[in-house]
């Protein structure tokens, strides 16, 4: 399966390229289906070809809207939103769109995006909710003053199966994601009932297993308690986080097909570096391009792009992984270490799914990053916040993932929704992969005591 992804690398024959563009699925699905069966086809592009098949059934579904569909969405909530609106932002890349059989299709999302894209989208909407909230604010300021800030945090995570999707008498094969040692994490304790099993805590991608004939439909439930402690970076002129392993040659690589050094990566990383020789100022420099130049927006799935970390630079717009892919392979050409995170935000007011990062920065060793939540801050006229989260990170965290596009133990049979990244947990039977909209993950802060 992952030589299948890796494949993405892989250019695809102009002619299927033509015809997945201009909206023709099937006679892309013919084309591909004419070349497989040449024997002598290359290695990788057979591969490539096999995972074109599967990306194109998955294409169409996340662009369901025509024009007015898509225009209706929007001004049920912002009643004053006009056509001419809708063009511009269409002609900026902020309502994405896509041709299907000859029509133009818009993205499943776009109202949504438009609250990230801009601000002022939000208080049209009536929602004056100020930015930053609140206790983000507080936690800074607490770090920034104490040099540290941590809570013991409790939560209860279910997987539900859509009832549409149940069938009574299936197996059903669960992995929910867990809290793992790292950095910032530690005292782990996972409750799940007896049949679960529980990845070791090194592994990269840690989750609950389950595998279970049901006859009724019920949730997968797992808890967890876990203390998160965040530093600060200033001030320090040692290793901050002393407990994180040191860097690896991994933490300088290439990982196909998101984070691949490409000639307009390696100009954008040379570009940015300039003449400066110091890490912590090129990663300076790296980090203030994200938060400045990219604009958080939502994307289609990752498994329906070539290269996400060359997508964000290029389109200047990516969702929180895809903007700390892109900080990663800037950072990695510059030959500045950094590593994956992801997990979930875990605030007493929210919780969601959510990705930063770690970058290697001496004398201070290893430090948090989160581009996404500074560019936010940034974009709402908070430079000073924004600047936090270089090298520094609130403690609202759940730490599941620290390695990309890391297999599950046990693995997984079919083909994940998420190749990538595990924040919200999988589900598959014995006959096929249940998709997003067929189950759901829920949430439940049961604890948050400052430590």
């Amino acid at each position: 399966m992952e030589r299948l992804i890796q494949s993405q690398v892989c250019p695809l024959p102009e002619q299927i390229l033509k015809l997945k563009w201009a909206g023709d699925y099937d006679g892309a699905m013919r084309a591909i289906d004419a070349r497989l069966k040449r024997a002598s086809l290359p290695r990788m592009l057979r591969e490539r070809l096999t995972m074109e098949r599967e990306l194109l059934s998955r294409l169409a579904r996340q662009f369901p809207f025509d024009r007015q569909q898509a225009l209706a969405q929007i001004t049920e909530h912002i009643p004053d939103f006009t056509q001419q609106e809708f063009d511009a932002l269409e002609d900026q890349g902020a309502i994405d769109f896509l041709f299907v059989d000859g029509q133009k299709r818009y993205f499943e999302s776009a109202y949504p995006m438009l609250l990230e894209w801009d601000r002022a989208y939000v208080l049209r909407a009536g929602n004056v909710q100020p930015v930053p909230r609140p206790i983000i604010a507080d936690a800074i300021h607490a770090i920034e003053g104490q040099g540290e800030l941590g809570y013991r945090i409790r939560m209860r995570v279910e997987m539900h199966i859509d009832d549409t999707a149940f069938c009574a008498g299936q197996t059903y094969r669960v992995h929910l994601p867990i809290p793992k040692p790292c950095a910032q994490q530690g005292n782990i304790e996972i409750v799940a009932d007896s049949d679960a099993y529980i990845a070791p805590e090194d592994a990269p991608q840690r989750t609950a297993f389950f595998e279970r004939t049901l006859q009724q439909n019920a949730p997968f439930v797992v808890e967890y308690e876990y203390d998160h402690i965040a530093k600060h970076m200033q001030g320090s002129n040692r290793p901050i986080y002393p407990n994180e392993p040191a860097p690896t040659p991994d933490d300088l690589a290439e990982i196909a097909p998101h984070l691949v050094f490409t000639p307009y990566l390696r100009d954008l990383a040379q570009e940015l570096r300039g003449d400066l020789t110091d890490d912590v100022q090129i990663a300076r420099a790296c980090y203030d391009f994200v938060t400045q130049q990219v604009c958080y927006s939502y994307l289609r799935d990752y498994l329906l792009h070539d290269n996400v970390a060359e997508y964000t630079a290029t389109c200047l717009k990516g969702d929180c992984g895809a903007q700390v892919l892109l900080l990663m392979a800037l950072l990695r050409i510059n030959g500045i270490p950094s590593r994956w995170q992801s997990g979930t935000n875990a605030r007493p007011d929210s919780t969601g799914s959510h990705d930063w990062m770690l970058i290697y920065l001496a004398p201070y060793g290893w430090v948090l990053c989160d581009p996404s939540r500074g560019g936010g801050l940034y974009q709402a006229g908070d430079a000073q916040d924004g600047a936090f989260y270089f090298g520094n990170m609130d403690p609202y965290r759940m730490v599941a993932n620290s390695q990309y596009m890391a297999p599950f133990d046990p693995p997984k049979t079919y083909l994940r929704n998420d190749p990538y990244d595990n924040q919200s947990g999988e589900c598959e039977t014995l006959e096929r992969a249940l998709r997003p909209g067929e189950i759901r993950t829920e949430r439940t802060l049961l604890k948050f005591e400052k430590l």
